[in-house]
C-alpha cells in the first residue's frame, strides 16, 4: 500500500468482491476497498446505509466521509 495516504481508502466500485465473501443477506455488494493499514475486503451497505469491509464473514465499519470522498474521486 505504499502510496497510500495515511486512513485513506481506495475503492473499486463493481469490483471482484466474491473474492473477499459470500454475498450477505439484505446487504448491498458494491466493490473492493482497501484501507492503508492493510485491510481489503469487499465493499458493502448495510440496511441501515452504513458502509463496510466485508472479508470472510468479518464486517469493519469504514469511515463513512472518507468512504464518500474515496468513491467520489
Amino acid at each position: 500500500m505504499g502510496g497510500l495516504n495515511r486512513g485513506r481508502l481506495s475503492v473499486q466500485m463493481g469490483g471482484q468482491w466474491r473474492l473477499y465473501t459470500h454475498p450477505l443477506a439484505h446487504w448491498e455488494m458494491l466493490g473492493v476497498v482497501r484501507c492503508a493499514d492493510g485491510w481489503t475486503g469487499a465493499l458493502a451497505r448495510s440496511p441501515a446505509g452504513i458502509y463496510a469491509c466485508v472479508n470472510d464473514g468479518a464486517v469493519r465499519q469504514l469511515d463513512q466521509r472518507k468512504l464518500l470522498a474515496a468513491i467520489a474521486a
